[in-house]
């Protein structure tokens, strides 16, 4: 798999300034669903760009990064050698624009309350309650992907106040689709002044939205009305 050999910012890094990322390896290289594979924590609502030329990968942000921030990159599998397809391993990156790095995480793990299955790529989110918006119409302010054995680990958290869903993120667009994603949340809010662990997310097919009128119309001498659920 290519190495990295340098990277603009260093992992680690404070006092980040740039819109610019770029990471150098030892051989040519290529994107592989970079757009999928890469985790930006917390999320991000800046559109950006990326090019590589040769052994140089570069990502550059239409706008300013936030401020006092601790931002990680996970790359995944979504930057791999041009001749066998192999990603770079472990290809994780974090800054921040402040003067410290969060180093906060949370760790559990979630699976199929009816079946027990448990599955890698389900997305494990935190919400800040004071949001205008629901974890239903709107994306995590953290978030990671469980692995193969469903645990996830969030990382690099600013201390405060939050709530953890997972779900089975289908349509990849960090939201849940209570129709048919199956979901799960944990009861409480967090406070997360300290590393913890142990959280275990049941998650169910559950449509919890509101019961809506979809269409009414008179068949014979029935008056057909129809609902979004049961």
């Amino acid at each position: 798999p290519p190495i990295l050999l340098s990277s603009d910012p260093e992992d680690r890094e404070v006092n980040f300034t740039g819109k610019t990322i770029t990471l150098r390896f030892n051989e040519y290289i290529k994107e592989e669903k970079l757009k999928e594979q890469l985790i930006i924590s917390p999320s991000i609502d800046n559109p950006y760009t990326t090019k590589i030329n040769r052994q140089q990968f570069e990502l550059e942000f239409e706008n300013d990064l936030d401020s006092a921030t601790t931002f990680t990159f996970n790359f995944r599998d979504g930057i791999q050698d041009i001749t066998e397809d192999n990603p770079a391993e472990d290809l994780i990156l974090t800054f921040s624009t402040g003067p410290f790095i969060d180093s906060l995480n949370i760790q559990g793990s979630a699976y199929n309350l009816l079946t027990g299955d448990i599955k890698n790529d389900w997305i494990a989110g935190l919400y800040l309650p004071s949001d205008t918006l629901s974890a239903y119409n709107s994306k995590p302010r953290y978030f990671a992907k469980t692995d193969s054995a469903g645990n996830f680990s969030l990382r690099n958290l600013t201390p405060g106040v939050y709530e953890l869903y997972v779900w089975e993120d289908k349509n990849t667009n960090l939201q849940i689709n209570s129709f048919d994603e199956i979901h799960g949340y944990y009861p409480e809010q967090l406070n997360i002044d300290q590393n913890m662990e142990g959280f275990t997310i049941p998650l169910v097919l559950n449509f919890s939205d509101s019961l809506q009128l979809v269409s009414a119309r008179p068949i014979g001498k029935t008056f057909l009305i129809r609902m979004n659920k049961p």
